[in-house]
């Protein structure tokens, strides 16, 4: 018996390092009251972490089987960068355009394809490593959790859908941090907000705008939730008020924190809430008549005046 168990605790103890490093790091687990909405969700959105050249660190992402069905999952990871119109993350396709902030190769899921059934959820592990001479800065990527149908139709094209997990990851050391806000104006009802980046870093920018009356009094604080602006691009929002304010002139005070060193820009400007008057669009014009004004009036005159005499001589 003891040799039985013996030889037993070797397999058991073989067994652990044999296993594949997937087994340990990928889960699923079965929520039999997932609702059926024709769709699948990946979570976290988004994910920042801080790291340091040499650093190794996992994180999990989860994706749950909203879909009806069985349906086969793939990974892959995919370097993102800021649109050159709105500033919104975009896919690069595959290709490196600035392997200063690529993270595509320092990324690493422990799952590559997967199926699950419908109100499945799934975690799998990614591990994220940056080299040794990793320069400080942002590196950014996306974890593309593709799906498509597990059971096959007899259509020639299959949907595949693709939803996307944002890593932003800052390599410690002196980054360069450098935006500002750019614009704030007020049109068609919101508050329109843009702020530029320089810098070779993702930033967070956050704030309030107060409203005030003609009289100085504090209506409303309109709050600037945190918002990312990748490095080189600038970026646009819109706010909205509560509803609650009547009509007419107000100031608007914009207190935006860049996201670094606690440096707060502000501008402040002038809106109306209703109708615009015609007074608004038009304003008054005022005629200085000064001195000079009466000495060409009155040589003007004198022209006519001669003009006319000498029509009636001839």
């Amino acid at each position: 018996m003891k040799i039985i168990r013996k030889f037993s605790l070797t397999i058991l103890v073989f067994s652990a390092f044999l296993l594949p490093n997937n087994v340990l790091a990928f889960d699923v687990v079965n929520l039999p009251d997932t609702l059926v909405k024709d769709d699948f969700i990946v979570s976290p959105a988004k994910t920042e972490i801080v790291m340091s050249p040499g650093d190794k660190i996992v994180k999990y992402i989860t994706i749950l089987n909203r879909f009806g069905v069985d349906y086969n999952f793939s990974v892959t990871a995919e370097d993102f960068s800021p649109d050159k119109e709105s500033g919104n993350p975009v896919l690069n396709g595959g290709v490196v355009l600035d392997r200063f902030f690529s993270l595509k190769n320092y990324i690493k899921p422990d799952a590559d394809s997967f199926f699950l059934r419908q109100g499945s959820r799934a975690t799998v592990a990614i591990t994220i490593s940056v080299p040794k001479n990793a320069p400080p800065g942002g590196r950014y990527a996306a974890v593309l959790i593709g799906a498509s149908p597990r059971q096959k139709t007899d259509s020639q094209t299959t949907i595949i859908s693709r939803i996307g997990s944002l890593f932003l990851v800052r390599v410690n050391g002196v980054a360069e941090e450098n935006g500002h806000l750019t614009n704030f104006i007020f049109k068609d009802g919101k508050f329109w907000i843009s702020y530029r980046n320089d810098g070779n870093i993702h930033l967070n920018s956050y704030g309030v705008v107060e409203i005030e009356d003609d009289m100085g009094n504090l209506l409303e604080i309109v709050q600037i939730d945190p918002w990312t602006i990748l490095p080189g691009s600038t970026r646009s929002r819109a706010l909205s008020l509560s509803g609650d304010i009547p009509n007419g002139k107000y100031t608007a005070t914009i207190k935006l924190n860049r996201g670094y060193e606690d440096i707060i820009d502000i501008k402040e400007i002038a809106f109306r809430l209703g109708p615009i008057l015609i007074t608004d669009k038009i304003p008054e014009i005022k005629v200085d008549l000064s001195f000079e004004y009466y000495v060409i009036i009155i040589f003007i005159g004198v022209l006519i005046l001669l003009g006319v005499r000498f029509i009636r001589k001839k």
